[in-house]
């Protein structure tokens, strides 16, 4: 009769992969534990290695709580709204204690800082206060049924009537601020284009609208190129236009080539 194998005398395979241990033993090199069906443990040397540093950690592991918490990746949306509220919350320290006419003051400074921002603080002031005129019971915009933010407009053709989708537009983004009307960006935009093409530099309104919409579209979807384009929402477009108005009133609109 076989006498019953105490479980914890059976050796135990301790791998030692210059590999992630991602797969099994086979054609290929694998990891002896993953074919054993036991996970690596601490006693194990394994996961790819390139001068002595361990560049990419062994898959094989059982994951524990922190990991997994560690694992979970806050979308860029999230990321932002934090920002957001993190700069809201410092604003308002900074605030709190001046008076009404330094209060004033910084607003103007603000105000004056780049084309557009007087139309930007105002848009805000409407949207806080719900004054456009009209009764506070009524939408501060007439928005098509299309748009989810309130602020895009109709535009000239089907394809560019197109929305952020986000219940706070992303016009009204700190980022968007810093990184598509910010005049300085724009100029620093310009003269890398022109330099990567060997073309001239100009810095009129045209240019600062077709560097603001190549600026969104790096921020929001990275780099694309021809027969890979994106529609810029009517929103975007209407806050890029308000900002670097045509003095004609006349701009090209969306193209796919």
């Amino acid at each position: 009769m076989a006498e019953d194998v105490d479980e914890t005398t059976v050796e135990k395979v301790h791998c030692v992969c210059m590999n992630m241990c991602s797969r099994r033993s086979g054609k290929k090199k694998g990891c002896p534990c993953r074919d054993d069906n036991i996970s690596c443990s601490d006693d194990c040397k394994c996961g790819k290695v390139v001068n002595k540093s361990i560049v990419a950690p062994c898959k094989n592991r059982k994951k524990t709580a922190k990991d997994k918490e560690r694992n979970i990746t806050p979308s860029g949306h999230d990321l932002m709204e934090k920002e957001i509220e993190t700069a809201k919350v410092d604003i308002k320290k900074i605030i709190e204690p001046l008076s009404r006419e330094i209060l004033e003051q910084v607003v103007v400074e603000i105000a004056a800082v780049g084309a557009g921002s007087a139309d930007f603080i105002n848009n805000i002031v409407k949207t806080i206060t719900n004054d456009d005129g009209g009764s506070p019971d009524e939408p501060t915009t007439l928005a098509p049924d299309w748009c989810c933010c309130k602020v895009c407009i109709e535009m000239p053709t089907e394809t560019e009537n197109k929305c952020c989708r986000k219940k706070i537009c992303l016009s009204s983004y700190q980022k968007f601020t810093k990184l598509v009307l910010d005049k300085d960006v724009l100029d620093i935009s310009i003269m890398a284009r022109a330099d990567l093409r060997s073309d001239e530099i100009q810095f009129d309104n045209a240019a600062y609208r077709k560097a603001a919409y190549y600026q969104y579209i790096l921020w929001q979807y990275g780099k694309l190129g021809r027969g890979n384009r994106r529609v810029v929402p009517s929103c975007i477009v209407n806050m890029i236009r308000n900002c670097y108005p045509d003095p004609n009133n006349v701009y090209m609109g969306f193209k796919w080539n």
